[in-house]
């Protein structure tokens, strides 16, 4: 066992003595070998065995006391250099085949920070400058380094992020100095590598002046001018600059030009670089002179209808670089000015309208833009007078506005002047101007308010006026059951437009005169010319009348047209009276029509009784017409065929509530009215005794026709009877042979029409009293009837017979 300790110590001991006989024997060395290196810069580590075949041999790097595991691949590179990477490196050279491990040697590594490239100026001969640029403290390193360092040199002029100057020798690139060909601002950096890698900026080197430079050559009061301090062939952005100026003294800032508000006295400037490690010289002064506003000219040019109208400033100066641009202005200068879609209108002097017009110019250069004054404007156009509304007619009395138009113009800059039938006014702002349609000649002209142009005298507009126009209402229905809708129409002719509609209801007064009363929700008026009424429930008057304008001009009113209700005569027949209410029982049942849905009605809370009690009368009559209602005081109203209305004092006597007619009734529409409420209406038809026999024995005629399949079955029952009675049938004969010449007459013409007519009313007394509806016949009775019977039967009979519109019994 000690034999096997002493071996293993031994062979430890060999390998130590081994180990430390080739632990350098490895060569390490980096690429590019310079020094020092810098920040960002880019280095790679070589490892060489020195011996036997590469690929038998692996590689670790010791990286500032940290070894890398072994790799095949003998370099290391490391991207981008920081301080932090300075120290010293190695490498060790692993043998796969014996297990041989060589070190190599140690190399220092060095990194600093970025260097910066070192500008100088020297002018070895007046006149002559040459620039050098160096990475370096001193001329004996830069010497002793410049030619293993690698540094190539870029220059620059102006602003030092622009592209580096060349030239076709690229000896720009491999050489510190440049002789440079004109005053500037110039850089300069190194590079080497590739990629190159570059050193920073060199400080900037100034060798030209300042320079004080305006903007325009002449400058005018209140104008923002911009003066600029120019480097000769130089500046850029790392400059500041300072200004001496009559007021004050601006610190370095980063801005070349300053904006001052004309103020007269000298101006100078000098350059300074950021880092302040060089400046101009001052400038020499600039003197500041203002001359007053200038005032733009407008001319206008015209050949063959065609205007060219030209704008221009004038200054002392004839210089093409003054830097006016051109601002036009139509119809009121004050607006935005015209434009063009390249903007030749700014930058032209002259263009040429398209139509007429008020045109101003002015000019306008700098930013903020500095504008001359408006020029005097120019007028294109002439004035024109139009009426306001495109009324077909004017009427007597109504307050019109006329404007003064410039055609394609106008606006506050103008006053205008009026020539009228009455008088002449003098020149005011306003353009439109309100007369009450005086007759005769109106025409005006539009006067700028600085007096500076005119137009001519206008065409004359000729006022005509016609009479106040009174419109028409219609109702319908007239007549109306309760509940109906009315629709209301007002017609004014012509029908011209503007005109809004009014609505009226005519409240009664006890003189025969009515007031109107605007109806609910009517205080503007209506655009339509019609009106609906929902819910009619008792006899009204309306009227309208039409509006236009502002003030509102009012046509007359119409005249009032009523709506009439009937009451108790709506839908309702006159009772056919005695004998012939058998007549008109049998016909209502073949009609198939209810007595209940004839005799309906509505009473309304105020009411007209007609005495004697039906709708057709004789114009020998008198009638009593009572008024019914909430109120004291009454008058009864009449509306003849013609739609003229009276009261009662016309035609009868008023007394209380009662209406007497004189002997002689006349046909109507009659009707109650109080200061609150107005009745029912009953159409009430008269007639001559004469026409009415005639009508009767036709209306009648009429009845027997309509039921004579009935009649037919009934005067076959008749006759039997007649003839079991003939005795009394001979008897009935002869009287009706004694009977009065003018029963007789009326008699044969109902013979002439019909017989059976003429035996239903003169036959025997058998026939007579089956129609009465009484008992049995006797011989030798003579039951004929007397003669007010006869008339009231003829009376109700053409008083049954007239006819309905819209559900309204009208009575002609």
């Amino acid at each position: 066992m000690g034999r096997a300790l002493f071996g293993v110590l031994g062979l430890f001991l060999l390998n130590i003595l081994l180990y430390c006989g080739h632990a350098q024997d490895a060569l390490l060395h980096i690429e590019p070998n310079w020094s020092p290196l810098f920040n960002g810069e880019k280095v790679t580590f070589i490892c060489d065995s020195q011996e036997g075949n590469i690929a038998d041999w692996v590689y670790s790097f010791n990286l500032n006391d940290h070894w890398t595991n072994y790799r095949p691949e003998n370099t290391y590179t490391l991207s981008s250099l920081t301080t932090g990477d300075s120290g010293e490196y190695q490498c060790a050279a692993s043998q796969k085949s014996s297990n041989v491990t060589r070190r190599s040697n140690k190399v220092s590594l060095s990194v600093s920070a970025k260097p910066k490239a070192q500008l100088r100026k020297y002018s070895p001969v007046a006149g002559s400058v040459t620039l050098t640029c160096s990475v370096g403290s001193s001329s004996s390193s830069r010497s002793s380094s410049s030619s293993s360092s690698g540094w190539k040199y870029f220059w620059y002029k102006d602003d030092k992020t622009s592209e580096p100057l060349k030239t076709g020798d690229d000896v720009l690139l491999q050489s510190g100095s440049f002789s440079h060909s004109g005053g500037g601002v110039y850089w300069c950096r190194g590079g080497r590598g590739d990629p190159v890698y570059y050193t920073e900026y060199s400080r900037p080197v100034v060798t030209n002046r300042a320079d004080v430079k305006p903007n325009w050559p002449e400058i005018y009061s209140g104008e923002t001018i911009t003066l600029t301090c120019g480097i000769e062939e130089g500046g850029g952005s790392e400059w500041e600059y300072e200004w001496r100026t009559p007021d004050y003294y601006t610190p370095p800032h980063p801005r070349g030009s300053m904006m001052t508000s004309s103020v007269r006295g000298d101006y100078s400037c000098k350059g300074r670089l950021k880092d302040g490690a060089s400046t101009t010289e001052w400038s020499d002064a600039f003197t500041v002179k203002t001359s007053a506003k200038p005032k733009a000219q407008l001319r206008k040019y015209s050949v063959g209808g065609h205007v060219t109208l030209t704008c221009s400033v004038e200054s002392s100066s004839s210089s093409s670089s003054s830097g006016w641009k051109y601002f036009w202005y139509k119809d009121d200068k004050t607006s935005e000015p015209l434009k063009t879609g390249d903007d030749v209108l700014l930058q032209s002097g002259s263009i040429s309208p398209s139509g007429g017009g008020v045109y101003w110019c002015r000019g306008g250069r700098g930013a903020p833009v500095y504008y001359t004054e408006y020029s005097h404007p120019v007028v294109t156009n002439r004035a024109v007078v139009t009426l306001q509304h495109d009324w077909p007619e004017i009427y007597s009395g109504e307050t019109i506005t006329l404007t003064c138009g410039i055609e394609e113009g106008g606006g506050s800059e103008w006053e205008y002047e009026w020539r009228t039938p009455d008088y002449y006014t003098p020149p005011n702002p306003r353009e439109s101007m309100i007369t009450s349609s005086v007759r005769g000649d109106y025409s005006c002209k539009g006067r700028l308010k600085d007096g500076a142009s005119t137009t001519e005298w206008s065409d004359a507009f000729t006022v005509k006026t016609s009479d106040v126009p009174q419109p028409v209402l219609t109702v319908s229905p007239s007549w109306t059951s309760p509940g109906d809708s009315v629709t209301l129409t007002c017609s004014v002719e012509p029908p011209s437009a503007g005109w809004r509609f009014f609505w009226y209801q005519a409240v009664p007064e006890l003189s025969l005169n009515y007031t109107y009363e605007l109806l609910v929700g009517n205080t503007t008026g209506t655009e339509q010319d019609s009106y609906i009424l929902h819910g009619q429930t008792h006899t009204a008057g309306y009227v309208c009348r039409a509006g236009r304008g502002d003030p509102v001009f009012y046509t007359l009113y119409s005249d009032v047209k009523f709506v009439w209700s009937g009451g108790e005569f709506v839908h309702t027949f006159i009772f056919l009276h005695k004998r012939i209410n058998v007549l008109f029982v049998l016909t209502l049942f073949v009609l198939c029509v209810s007595p209940n849905d004839v005799f309906s009605g509505v009473n309304p809370a105020a009411s007209l009784t007609v005495s004697p009690h039906r709708l057709q009368h004789f114009s020998t009559e008198s009638l009593s017409l009572s008024c019914e209602g909430n109120s004291t005081e009454w008058k009864v109203m009449k509306a003849d065929e013609s739609g003229f209305m009276s009261s009662c004092s016309y035609w009868g006597q008023m007394t209380g509530s009662t209406c007497n007619t004189d002997t002689r009734a006349s046909s109507g529409v009659y009707w109650c009215e109080s200061a609150t409420q107005s009745s029912n209406a009953a159409n009430i038809t008269t007639h001559n005794p004469e026409e009415a026999a005639s009508s009767s024995v036709f209306l009648l005629l009429l009845v027997v026709g309509l039921v004579s399949g009935v009649l037919l079955i009934i005067l076959l029952l008749l006759i039997l009877c007649c003839y079991r009675k003939s005795k009394a049938s001979s008897l009935s004969r002869s009287q009706r042979t004694n009977q009065s010449p003018a029963t007789d007459h009326m008699i044969n013409q109902g013979e002439t029409q019909d017989g059976h007519y003429a035996a239903l009313l003169h036959g025997d007394s058998c026939l007579y009293e089956t129609i009465r509806g009484s008992g049995q016949c006797e011989p030798g009775t003579n039951d004929e009837p007397e003669e007010s019977d006869y008339q009231n039967v003829m009376m109700e009979t053409a008083a049954g017979t007239s006819s309905t519109t819209d559900h309204v019994v009208q009575y002609e």
